[in-house]
């Protein structure tokens, strides 16, 4: 439920210009999930927030990144 969720609002940012015009919204929400969840997996065992962080920066920058 939360990818299809996901994946519209990721839709409604590549129709807007915000998301690279060459990236499937639906392919784009899977791989965020399960980056998040590698990540927060990471987080707990090694019990740093490091892995969440550099998740959450290197998404904001990979998903904005021009084509």
């Amino acid at each position: 439920m939360f990818g299809r969720v996901l994946a519209a609002a990721l839709a409604r940012a590549r129709d807007n210009g915000e998301l690279c015009p060459d990236r499937d919204p639906a392919d784009v929400a899977a791989a965020l999930i399960d980056a998040f969840r590698g990540a927060l997996a990471r987080a707990r065992v090694y019990e740093q927030s490091q892995p969440l962080d550099l998740f959450f920066a290197t998404t904001a920058e990979w998903l904005t990144r021009a084509g």
